[in-house]
């Protein structure tokens, strides 16, 4: 996942279900299949409502409604965000989330200044894969 981001700036589609089932059947068989699927549950609504505050405040940006998914977060982001939410706890998860995030940051900035050509897309999956590995 890592390379085909950073190298084709997508993931092929088929593993965020090898993802999902490999991360779910990691944390069942360590913590029971109902303790995996309740914090899966909340992290997948944290996650969601994180996309819908970033829709509301770009639409509001752009004085019209927006999808976010054309241009500003890629689909395969998502994905890759609602399989780790899988594979943490709460707690775990909102740190892995805000350190992957700020990794990215950082990684992408550095890039911006040592680049000579403008850099469009962010590779957010493929940072965040780094960082879960």
């Amino acid at each position: 996942m890592v390379y085909q981001d950073f190298k084709y700036r997508g993931i092929y589609w088929w593993l965020f279900p090898l993802l999902w089932v490999e991360v779910t059947c990691y944390g069942a068989f360590q913590f029971g299949w109902g303790l995996v699927f309740n914090l899966g549950g909340l992290n997948g609504l944290f996650i969601l409502f994180q996309v819908f505050v970033l829709s509301l405040y770009i639409s509001l940006k752009n004085r019209k409604p927006t999808n976010i998914f054309q241009g500003f977060f890629g689909l395969g982001d998502l994905l890759f965000l609602l399989c780790a939410a899988f594979a943490f706890s709460v707690t775990y998860f909102i740190v892995f989330y805000i350190l992957s995030l700020l990794f990215a940051i950082g990684i992408t900035l550095l890039l911006k200044l040592s680049a000579k050509e403008r850099l469009d897309k962010v590779p957010l999956a493929g940072y965040q894969a780094l960082m879960l590995m």
